[in-house]
């Protein structure tokens, strides 16, 4: 996540609920495991769709969640057609971190 202030709103948002969070760097190649994630749409860099893909055909119990300043249809069908549960807003993202992990536990 590019975004510090988002970022810190996601972290505040999970520690409200109870659950922890952390922000790995997706370019190491450690192995580690969620219940869930986010992933920013908006990057490019990511290639987000192939690596919700990705994260989908390795852990079919993650649950995933998108998220982009904007949200069209288009991208949003993308998103859960490639596996995403959930797609927000970056704006209403935090308001709507608790249903989800209310969701996953």
């Amino acid at each position: 996540m590019h975004d510090f202030q988002l970022g810190t709103r996601i972290a505040d948002a999970v520690a409200a609920a109870g659950d922890e969070s952390f922000f790995p760097d997706l370019k190491d190649s450690g192995e580690w495991s969620a219940d869930m994630v986010i992933i920013d749409l908006d990057d490019d860099a990511l290639a987000s769709l192939d690596l919700i893909r990705q994260i989908k055909s390795e852990s079919e119990r993650t649950s995933l969640v998108g998220t982009a300043r904007r949200v069209s249809k288009q991208l949003r069908d993308g998103a859960v057609g490639a596996g995403c549960s959930w797609v927000f807003t970056k704006s209403s993202l935090p308001k709507n971190l608790s249903s989800v992990l209310d969701n996953i536990d």
